[in-house]
């Protein structure tokens, strides 16, 4: 699909034309399009019209804006950023263990996993904010003897808390 430069998204007007080049090695080689509008397919994804030639043209790009729905093939979420139930992981790096377990009940400097970031073990201990809060999820994998742990990047959801019970 072409990039339009200095607009807000999804504000393109119905009839704007392009000219693309068919081949690389000879700028002269141009096709144009014009652009139909913007839709919706029945997945979310949203949809983008030309015409080229008299023929329609349909291109499908998943929505930016949609809620992210994180499942076992897709890695972690992101942790929702002032949601206090919600730990971020601070730096980028493999789940090797954690000491915890649902319904454990946390306090603070107790040691909540190992993380290896960098080729180093990494020690990560429950933060004060997090202190008389109970373990809810441990919604990463740890390391195995035969698989890898799962990978995090800073703000990845490390930990999901509640309200001791």
């Amino acid at each position: 699909a072409p990039h339009v430069l200095h607009r807000q998204p999804r504000t393109l007007p119905k009839g704007t034309r392009f000219q693309l080049l068919v081949n690389p090695s000879d700028s002269t080689s141009r096709a144009e399009i014009e652009f139909c509008g913007f839709g919706k397919a029945a997945n979310n994804d949203i949809t983008m019209s030309f015409l080229h030639e008299g023929a329609g043209v349909e291109i499908a790009l998943p929505d930016p804006d949609a809620a992210v729905v994180s499942t076992a093939d897709s890695g972690p979420r992101k942790a929702a950023k002032g949601n206090k139930f919600e730990m971020p992981a601070a730096v980028p790096g493999e789940i090797i263990s954690y000491s915890v377990k649902p319904g454990d009940k946390l306090k603070a400097g107790q040691p909540l996993c190992v993380l290896e970031s960098m080729k180093m073990e990494m020690k990560v201990s429950v933060p004060d904010e997090a202190d008389g809060l109970q373990v809810k999820s441990l919604p990463c994998k740890g390391r195995t003897a035969e698989k890898q742990g799962d990978i995090l990047a800073p703000g990845d959801l490390l930990l999901e808390m509640e309200e001791a019970k």
